[in-house]
């Protein structure tokens, strides 16, 4: 008689309720239940009986194929053969320079010109 998660849900169900239909169910439920099978992976029996439940060994597929496939499409067609050094570099090299210096020159120049009309004066 296998008991299994369902046939103990069952037998709770019935136990809180003390119905005889219920338990009518329940028994004919662990009629119908089928014991499992036991199969051996990972474990070595040192039994002879056990040993004829042992699964042979799984032997991995080969992917090498499937490797040199993905490999070769992964490796595109060169487009561009050979690449001109004029035209990676930025027209303006300083561009960055200049703007981060901009605000700073704003302040130096109107301190310049009040300077100059203090001195004028």
């Amino acid at each position: 008689m296998s008991d299994g998660p369902l046939c103990s849900l069952i037998r709770l169900h019935c136990h809180l309720l003390d119905c005889p239909v219920c338990e009518d169910v329940h028994q004919s439920f662990i009629c119908f239940s089928v014991p499992r099978e036991l199969k051996l992976r990972n474990y070595t029996p040192e039994d002879e009986e056990l040993k004829e439940r042992q699964v042979p060994k799984a032997k991995p597929a080969s992917v090498e194929d499937k490797v040199k496939d993905q490999l070769e499409a992964a490796n595109p067609e060169p487009i561009i053969e050979e690449v001109d050094l004029a035209n990676l570099a930025p027209r303006k090299p300083d561009w960055d320079l200049k703007r981060d210096v901009a605000k700073k020159l704003e302040k130096l120049e109107r301190r310049t010109q009040r300077a100059i009309a203090e001195l004028i004066r």
